[in-house]
């Protein structure tokens, strides 16, 4: 298997909002799609953080819709919240609550930061997660998409376990 990987800001794969940061975002990965053939688009997200996010006029994942048009496979790869119950990974919103935060109007800087240091303590689980997802789906040649705050990290994870990868885009900016 060969990775190619770009890191986003997770608000460019959302597909329905007209904006010209998610235009510029679907071009770029139709480009990349076609120019590097692959067989697979994979991505950090899934169908439920796809129905409740916060983005006006979401209608899907962008990469899932270009590899329909491409006729290829799509494969979302982060956990859903059964799967993270089952891996052991709390939701942010139960980090807040477990550092007792919760039903604050808003964190300060230092308790955001706080949030963020626990969330962190869980991305070799999630890491892990999408890796034996990707793997399951013993394609020659897969684009992810992944948080430009995991790609470095992704990237020694697919070489240490034998997969050939390279980073494309470590932040993709329109």
């Amino acid at each position: 298997m060969k990775c190619l990987l770009i890191g986003v800001n997770h608000g460019y794969q959302y597909d329905g909002n007209e904006s010209v940061d998610t235009i510029a975002f679907r071009n770029f990965l139709r480009e990349v799609q076609s120019l590097h053939r692959v067989q697979l688009l994979a991505e950090e997200l899934n169908s439920e953080a796809i129905k409740k996010t916060r983005y006006e006029g979401v209608t899907g994942s962008i990469a899932e819709n270009i590899a329909r048009e491409a006729d290829i496979a799509h494969l979302h790869c982060d956990p859903t919240q059964d799967e993270r119950k089952q891996l052991g990974i709390p939701t942010r919103e139960e980090i807040v609550e477990r550092l007792g935060y919760k039903g604050l109007p808003c964190l300060t800087s230092q308790q955001g930061t706080e949030v963020s240091i626990e969330e962190k303590k869980y991305w070799d689980i999630r890491e892990r997660f999408w890796l034996d997802k990707l793997v399951s789906s013993l394609k020659e040649k897969i684009i992810f998409v992944v948080g430009a705050c995991h790609v470095n990290r992704f990237k020694v994870l697919l070489d240490e376990n034998g997969h050939v990868s390279q980073i494309l885009v470590e932040h993709w900016k329109p």
